[in-house]
């Protein structure tokens, strides 16, 4: 058996909610004997954590690429077929290798059988070659760990900027709640006054309609009174009149309604913009909350980073 190497680390894993936990993970190399198509034989194991099966194929098949050979896997299998793979410091030709992936305790094992040409890699008959390839699969094996804290990192990272995100739009609506209030306050003053002059406007024309009501009756009356001593020539002056003043009342009548219409309307103007007061007051309220749960999501979600940033730097 090869010698273990040990990678400490600690990670921050759902800090919502969920328990801070640490955990340990052991890059154990350990040389084993197994049947495979090839008969009994002696090969290595070694556990990664934190890996899914489908990520490791992909990762070994690029491996195996990088080192000139060629990856063979079929679904009939479970045995994947390295061929010809170039590891110079395991053998100067190139190997064969018989590996197998199974999922284990949250991470992958791989089983590997290395075929130097004639014999099967082991440590009593190729120390040195045997040590080269249990360090091909440390380095492998660290390699993906690394790659899945990096993918977490970026994850985390992504996190904290849509949580900042967030924040910088509850800030941005809570300045727009806080416009909104000045805003109705603003047109409560203004309407408030709009209903004073308006009260005003209409006590000077209910006092013009009644003076242009006598003005009618009055010009009615002289109307009615000479008509039977005046030509058509004057009667229909008089008439002229009576009509001009009618006119004139209609209008300041029209007036006094218009205003009427105007006080009405600034009255359910002041009504909407207290309504909208107290909304956004509730808005106000319940965002200052969501604010205070936004930063305190931002505080940990920066030591769930720092976690990981942490476990990254303990992998030996």
């Amino acid at each position: 058996m090869l010698k273990k190497f040990i990678v400490p680390f600690s990670l921050v894993i759902g800090l919502m909610g969920t328990s801070v936990s640490a955990q340990e993970s052991d890059f154990v190399v350990n040389e084993i004997q197994q049947t495979i198509s090839q008969g009994e034989q002696t090969g290595l194991e070694v556990f990664i954590p934190e890996v899914s099966l489908k990520t490791v194929q992909s990762t070994l098949s690029k491996w195996t690429k990088s080192n000139k050979g060629k990856y063979i896997a079929s679904k009939k299998s479970e045995e994947i077929f390295q061929d010809n793979v170039m590891l110079t410091d395991v053998s100067d030709n190139t190997v064969d290798m018989y590996t197998y992936l199974s999922p284990e305790n949250g991470g992958v094992k791989l089983k590997t059988f290395v075929d130097l040409g004639g014999a099967f890699l082991s440590s009593a008959s190729h120390p040195e070659a045997f040590q080269a390839m249990g360090k091909e699969l440390e380095d492998f094996a660290r390699n993906m760990l690394i790659a899945k804290v990096n993918t977490d990192i970026s994850n985390e990272e992504k996190a904290l900027k849509k949580l900042q995100s967030d924040l910088k739009s509850l800030e941005s609506q809570n300045d727009k709640f806080h416009k909104d209030i000045a805003k109705n306050q603003d047109n409560i003053q203004k309407q408030e006054l709009a209903m004073k002059q308006n009260e005003l406007d209409q006590k000077s024309k209910e006092e013009q309609i009644n003076i242009q009501q006598q003005i009618v009756l009055e010009t009615r009356a002289k109307r009615n009174s000479m008509s039977s001593t005046l030509d058509d020539a004057s009667k229909k002056l008089l008439d002229g009149q009576v009509k001009t003043e009618e006119k004139s009342l209609k209008k300041f009548q029209d007036q006094l309604k218009k205003l009427k219409s105007q006080y009405s309307s600034s009255a359910k103007s002041i009504q909407n913009s207290k309504t909208i007061i107290s909304q956004r007051e509730r808005d106000i309220t319940k965002n200052e909350s969501d604010h205070e749960t936004k930063l305190k999501q931002i505080e940990i979600q920066n030591k769930i980073i720092d976690a990981v940033n942490t476990k990254k730097s303990e992998i030996k």
